[in-house]
């Protein structure tokens, strides 16, 4: 037989690799063993450290949250009363929620009256109110009576409750300018109250020397505003040429007392409702706000407004 040497050879080769290969078998087979081991505790520390830090992720989103809420301050002006509302003026906007949910609108003038809107589905409510110096703001309708009342913190941001018969909730909001700019405190040192100017930049009392006709015509008009103390909502009233007041007062839990009065022609308010013993006494100011104190019973406080058609034009 013809002797072949590199056929001898390459059977030799394959031999010796088959031979390797199978003596490696019992070897790759516990290290294939040992990594899928380590693999699946790699796996479970992993699924059980993801919970850890999805709750570290949440806790550090609550932490800046609160941070946030936390650095606001609320609004304090030290101006004259007029700069202060000024200040405040704009346009806010934001949602509530709580026994029902929705969205309002609002538009504060600079003299402090508000107009608006909450939309409830596809329902939309016409909003007044009026916000005052230290930041508070209440606006609302007395035809649905629905009542907002809140406050306005230094960033813009706004806050509160609202109120519908049984129905309550919270709202919150922001002004559109952002935050209010602080006016220049005034230099015979402005208050937060309104009083009238005696040389510290607050708003001037109506004091009209024309005739008793042609001053309660300077005064006519619509007027709507704020009360609290004991109690608190909102009020709007409408002076008649003859100085005859008309209006209403949306009171806790969402009732309307009726309101009738008389106005003087030196810019004293008085009106009220006898049969609930309520009695609202202010003072008229030449740049159209209103402010005072009411009583009913024993329950006592304060009220504010302004002039829906702006300052009075003296006659």
């Amino acid at each position: 037989m013809k002797y072949d040497f590199l056929s001898y050879v390459g059977a030799e080769s394959r031999a010796s690799v088959a031979g390797r290969d199978a003596g490696d078998a019992p070897q790759n087979s516990r290290r294939t063993r040992k990594e899928s081991a380590r693999e699946g505790v790699l796996a479970r520390m992993q699924a059980k450290s993801r919970p850890l830090f999805l709750l570290s992720i949440l806790m550090l989103a609550l932490v800046t949250a609160a941070c946030s809420l936390s650095s606001r301050g609320k609004f304090v002006c030290s101006a004259s009363s007029s700069a202060c509302v000024d200040a405040i003026s704009g346009d806010y906007t934001g949602t509530f929620s709580g026994a029902a949910s929705g969205s309002w609108t609002a538009t504060f003038s600079k003299t402090g009256a508000a107009t608006g809107t909450a939309k409830l589905g596809d329902q939309a409510i016409a909003l007044t109110g009026s916000s005052d110096a230290t930041g508070k703001l209440v606006f609302g309708s007395g035809a649905s009576g629905i009542e907002f009342s809140g406050e306005l913190f230094d960033d813009g941001s706004v806050s509160g409750t609202w109120v519908k018969g049984s129905s309550t909730g919270t709202f919150e909001g922001k002004r559109l300018a952002g935050a209010p700019i602080q006016p220049q405190p005034s230099d015979g040192g402005g208050t937060s109250d309104f009083t009238p100017d005696s040389g510290g930049g607050g708003p001037t009392a109506f004091a009209c020397t024309a005739s008793e006709a042609a001053c309660l015509n300077a005064m006519a008009g619509n007027y709507n505003g704020t009360y609290s103390g004991a109690a608190a909502g909102t009020w709007k009233a409408t002076i008649a040429t003859n100085g005859a007041i008309t209006g209403s007062a949306i009171i806790p839990g969402g009732g309307t007392l009726t309101l009738t009065g008389q106005a003087d022609p030196k810019g004293l308010l008085v009106f009220g409702n006898t049969s609930k013993g309520a009695q609202f006494s202010g003072t008229l100011y030449t740049d159209g706000t209103v402010t005072g104190s009411w009583a009913m019973s024993s329950a006592q406080g304060a009220f504010l407004g302004v002039r829906a058609e702006g300052p009075l034009t003296m006659p």
